[in-house]
């Protein structure tokens, strides 16, 4: 249950965000200090800050953006903002929890990665090695094909394929983790 909001609570809640050079500059290292992330996110972030404040009425909100652009240049050039490390951080997390390269692609661009930055961290021509590894880790979160009850793994096993084709994962390493070419050819032509 939440606790009830103390009077400064609600005062603060009503007040419109400061969206001065010193109110944005606290707004983003506060938000950097929580989290890592792209130039583009925090640009929505303190975006969506100066809307809030002119929706309030607040004067400072017309000046605001030039103001972010300075902010967001000059935490690209001291490297405390930098979307090829949040880029390589990102998906080696994302790897780790069994995300194929094209759900990873996906995912850092909707973040606000560029292509070439992608594409220099997730090569197309990846090792099979890699992706299989993270399908195996996929699989194994899920607990899909041989993560699965003995007695239950052929009755899902078609169930299986697809969730790991969802996933983004081709056929060749979704059949090698669950185990089609092993005890179902039946399974293969079938698909």
């Amino acid at each position: 249950m939440r606790k009830p909001r103390s009077a400064e609570d609600k005062a603060r809640a009503k007040r419109p965000p400061n969206v001065t050079r010193v109110g944005l500059e606290g707004a983003a290292l506060r938000y950097l200090e929580r989290f890592d992330c792209s130039v583009a996110r925090l640009k929505k972030v303190l975006t969506e800050r100066i809307l809030k404040a002119a929706r309030a009425g607040v004067e400072e909100a017309a000046s605001a953006p030039a103001i972010v652009a300075q902010i967001l240049e000059r935490y690209q050039e001291s490297g405390l903002l930098n979307d090829a490390r949040f880029a390589k951080s990102f998906a080696e997390r994302q790897r780790e929890r069994g995300s194929s390269r094209r759900v990873i692609e996906q995912k850092l661009r909707a973040r606000g990665i560029e292509a070439a930055t992608v594409e220099q961290l997730l090569p197309r021509h990846e090792s099979a090695a890699s992706e299989l590894e993270a399908a195996q880790a996929f699989a194994r979160r899920r607990r899909l094909g041989p993560h699965r009850k003995p007695e239950t793994r052929e009755a899902y096993r078609r169930k299986d394929l697809m969730a790991m084709a969802r996933a983004g994962f081709d056929y060749d390493t979704a059949s090698r983790v669950i185990g089609v070419g092993n005890s179902s050819p039946a399974l293969d032509d079938e698909l």
